[in-house]
């Protein structure tokens, strides 16, 4: 179990960030925000000290999170892994 804990406490920043966006989304629909249709997020960029806000569809969230290895990131924070895709208010990156 310690070896778990060591793992969750020194994940790559841009892995805790997605664990973030993770427990945001179940905790909105634990108070009954599953109607919600624009979420928002914390940048899954790898600099831990952002903390930079992401408005994203629903819909676009759901779908981002059947695949492995995709990160959301603030427009001008895709600085590691290939764009997938670019929109107002935030880039899609795989690694």
């Amino acid at each position: 179990m310690e070896s778990r804990q060591y793992e969750e406490v020194h994940a790559p920043p841009t892995e805790f960030f997605r664990e973030v966006n993770n427990r945001i989304l179940e905790l909105g629909q634990m108070f009954g925000l599953r109607d919600v249709t624009t979420l928002e997020l914390i940048c899954e960029c790898g600099d831990g000290k952002c903390t930079t806000r992401l408005s994203v569809p629903r819909a676009t969230y759901d779908q981002l999170r059947t695949t492995a290895g995709r990160h959301l990131v603030a427009c001008g924070h895709e600085r590691a892994g290939t764009v997938v895709a670019r929109t107002n208010g935030y880039v899609v990156v795989a690694d």
